[in-house]
């Protein structure tokens, strides 16, 4: 059986079900190829974005109950309940999946179960149990996200070591645990295991926690998990030496090598595109290693074919892959869109959250900008709400003006971050900052107080 599309999209997450939803609303004839309609919202509804952070806030609140003295009051917190947890983090995703899919059914896009892989540049094949059907279009577009990275020494069992995917359904509260991999993932069940009460070992291979921003933004982000209680080791390797029945044995290679005992090893290493599986040279598709290569206007080598999100080589974040749907949409639509990721926030739900938005130090010719830093702790609201840790960073073009790019780390940093993504998106100079007033007492203000002194 064969049916003709004007697109077919691989892939239900942030890029392909956004896209799909768009071409539909544009009256194009849509198909979207997906697991099933429970699994509309890709990795960032189900072992992403939302779980993380339905378990965070619940790590949140149990964190500040257990400083309820600090704020003059006086609570009894019974050990955290990871059961009741994850059960109130599956109920809410799926209510997020039954918007999605609610809103597939209004619009009209056509969702085929099972697995698609080319047979040409201009047909694929689903298979789906015994059925197999055939799918042709005038363009496509591959938006299949991607999984969680393994390293070699650690294997994943499920049970006593675990990937992010697993971790998000784990019920069993580890009193020791380390987690391997300190970028965003890795910081983020850091932060949310100390606080559920876990004695936490956090384990990174560069020299610093998430070694793609500045280093100051990683040293203070590793001084306040430290000061909570997180084991900050950076520089080191673990390989797992025997898993034991109710332990795992490590040893860390770092400054001395030692063997460790944990209850549960997370591995958290980062994410890898799912391409493999799709038939890419049947369709001529060119690779550039893991990852599909693409140009500026996200076609790949074959002008029809289009792909976005976690399976080209830019941040693996959902708001990245939904604004590079929005590209990939204006160009079968006629326009001449350009991918423009200079401005895209990154984002880490830590405790300290930390947020940064565009240009890096390093980034930078010498001599050729102007660093503005404050500290909370000069900020009233963070004195009254007990988290004074942390700071706002500004980058100035010395000769314009311009904000090139910005870091918070501290309380709401992801929430923080989004005026000067505006200010870095728009090229504004710091006058725009200055001329900008902030109530008081707000965090933001701290963003205010630090344009102003500039004269």
């Amino acid at each position: 059986m064969t049916s003709t599309w004007d697109t077919v999209v691989l892939g239900g997450g942030p890029a392909g079900f956004m896209a799909a939803l768009h071409l539909q609303m544009a009256g194009k004839k849509v198909c979207l190829v997906e697991a099933g309609s429970a699994r509309l919202g890709g990795v960032c509804l189900h072992e992403g974005c939302m779980p993380t952070k339905s378990l965070l806030k619940t790590a949140e609140i149990y964190a500040q109950l257990r400083q309820a003295e600090e704020y003059g009051l006086q609570a009894k917190v019974e050990p955290v309940d990871l059961q009741q947890a994850v059960a109130r983090k599956n109920t809410h995703l799926q209510s997020l999946n039954n918007q999605i899919q609610q809103m597939f059914e209004q619009s009209g896009v056509h969702v085929q179960v099972g697995h698609g892989a080319f047979i040409s540049p201009a047909e694929i094949e689903v298979v789906h149990g015994n059925e197999r059907i055939r799918l042709k279009a005038q363009s496509f577009i591959i938006a299949t996200g991607s999984r969680p990275r393994d390293v070699r020494g650690l294997s994943v069992d499920g049970d006593l070591v675990l990937n992010s995917t697993q971790m998000l359904n784990n019920t069993r509260m580890p009193q020791r645990l380390l987690v391997v991999g300190g970028g965003a993932i890795g910081c983020e069940f850091a932060s949310m295991y100390q606080a559920f009460g876990a004695h936490v070992t956090l384990l990174e291979s560069a020299p610093q926690l998430l070694p793609r921003e500045d280093a100051d933004t990683a040293a203070a982000l590793q001084q306040g998990l430290e000061k909570r209680g997180v084991h900050v080791l950076t520089g080191s390797s673990a390989t797992i030496v025997e898993l034991k029945p109710n332990s795992v044995e490590v040893e860390i290679c770092g400054g001395t090598n030692e063997h460790q005992f944990f209850d549960q090893v997370l591995i958290a290493v980062g994410r890898q595109p799912n391409t493999e599986g799709l038939q890419l040279q049947h369709a001529g598709v060119v690779m550039s290693g893991p990852f599909i290569q693409v140009d500026k206007h996200l076609r790949t080598s074959q002008p029809h074919i289009y792909a976005a999100g976690d399976v080209v080589d830019t941040m693996m974040l959902a708001h990245t892959a939904e604004q590079e749907s929005g590209v990939v949409v204006a160009n079968l639509l006629g326009k001449n869109e350009e991918l423009r990721n200079h401005a895209i926030p990154r984002v880490v739900y830590s405790f300290p959250q930390v947020a940064a938005v565009g240009a890096l130090e390093n980034d930078l010719p010498a001599g050729s900008f102007t660093v503005l830093q404050q500290p909370f702790a000069e900020n009233g609201k963070a004195l009254v709400d007990q988290r004074q840790e942390g700071h706002v960073k500004i980058l100035v073009d010395k000769q314009t003006q311009r904000l090139l790019g910005a870091a918070i780390v501290g309380d709401h940093a992801t929430e923080l971050i989004h005026e000067l993504t505006l200010a870095v998106t728009l090229g504004l100079p710091l006058q725009a900052l200055q001329q900008t007033v902030h109530a008081h007492p707000t965090l933001a203000e701290t963003i205010w107080k630090l344009a102003k002194s500039v004269a």
